[in-house]
């Protein structure tokens, strides 16, 4: 049984305008080689719609979604499969 461990770091930050966030979402290199497989950047009307897309990329990994009262802060790692990307079967 594989075991789950934190691969998708993520931040939410304000956008420079006041008015959008600023959504990251990467996951780190399964090795030391490079920092991280990719890095995507959300602008976002709210926090509402970060957690959203964030919710959306769980679901691909395999990770358990954020529920709507629980706490997230503003930067952290989430649960997803281990090693989710470098597994991940391409069709």
């Amino acid at each position: 049984m594989a075991t789950m461990t934190p691969c998708l770091h993520y931040s939410i930050d304000s956008a420079p305008d006041g008015k959008n966030v600023i959504l990251k979402i990467w996951e780190p290199f399964p090795t030391n080689r490079k920092p991280y497989l990719y890095q995507l950047n959300y602008r976002l009307a709210s926090e509402a719609m970060a957690r959203q897309v964030l919710n959306q990329h769980l679901s691909l990994l395999g990770g358990e979604e954020i529920r709507a009262n629980q706490p997230l802060p503003i930067a952290g790692e989430l649960s997803g499969s281990q090693d989710a990307t470098v597994s991940m079967p391409i069709a």
